[in-house]
């Protein structure tokens, strides 16, 4: 009995820690007071918390993002819906959904995959000693193929690449640190960080139409808002690849100014600092 309660209070002691640390970032980066900061970084941790627990004892429904049923069809979303349905039907150009570790991300690829009608899709994910990914692919329904391809490196993306050329679309995450992959720097909170610039690389090969969408809280639940920076990548075109990363960079910017305790990653900050 002992033993178990010396490991929950070092886990209490870890998540008091973490939380102060992560307080520190949102004063330091988004100039928050003290108070203010410690709130939001209490509410970061809830939501972090409830995520972990709905998505491994819920069947990996989290019972607040909206069904395709519930979700509003309003003429701009339809467009876009129709939009991106033409281009799969026209079998010319991959998807390749773009978004970041924002709210309920892994429910808002099922909403996309189920409005769309998706048949065969993949979602790439670095490794990191989550499962949520592979969860979420073992809950989902039986009538449409998800692949979930794990990646450590250059060789296996180049591994994952060479599968994706059956599917329709691919769902990767813009905001992953360049730890084993190279990377781009930019600003984020006027800080150089370095991220991942595998997707980019992605997009080339598979000749992508890149769709950047972030999984956004409404009175609906958690549903896509696609952006306005889709695009197709021509190869070679570097210039071109570096702008649309950094309009990625600002999209996702101004998203978690708005609500920071939707970013699943401001734990991992300090892996994607770059060196002065």
């Amino acid at each position: 009995m002992l033993g178990f309660q010396s490991i929950r209070i070092s886990s209490l002691q870890d998540d008091l820690q973490e939380l102060e640390q992560i307080a520190g970032l949102l004063c330091m980066l988004l100039h928050e007071s003290p108070r203010v900061a410690r709130k939001i970084a209490i509410n970061w941790q809830a939501n972090k918390e409830y995520y972990e627990r709905a998505h491994t004892e819920s069947n990996g429904s989290l019972g607040v993002c909206a069904t395709p049923t519930d979700f509003p069809m309003v003429d701009p979303y339809r467009r876009d819906i129709d939009r991106l349905k033409h281009y799969v039907s026209l079998k010319q150009r991959h998807l390749l959904f773009l978004t970041f570790h924002y709210g309920d991300y892994l429910s808002t690829i099922q909403n996309i995959v189920h409005l769309m009608n998706l048949r065969r899709a993949a979602v790439i994910h670095q490794k990191q000693g989550i499962d949520h990914v592979a969860l979420f692919a073992s809950k989902f329904p039986s009538s449409h193929q998800l692949k979930v391809l794990e990646v450590d490196g250059p060789q296996q993306m180049s591994s994952a690449i060479s599968q994706l050329h059956e599917v329709d679309a691919v769902f990767a995450f813009f905001d992953e640190p360049a730890t084993r992959f190279d990377g781009h720097a930019t600003f984020l909170f006027d800080k150089r960080v370095r991220w991942t610039k595998a997707y980019l690389a992605m997009a080339n090969a598979l000749e992508s139409l890149v769709v950047p969408y972030v999984s956004e809280p409404t009175s609906f639940g958690y549903t896509p808002a696609f952006q306005e920076t889709i695009c197709f990548l021509q190869p070679n075109d570097y210039q071109q690849a570096k702008e649309t990363s950094e309009r990625l960079v600002r999209i996702a910017e101004q998203h978690i100014r708005a609500a920071p305790e939707e970013w699943h990653y401001w734990s991992r900050l300090g892996h994607m600092l770059a060196d002065e």
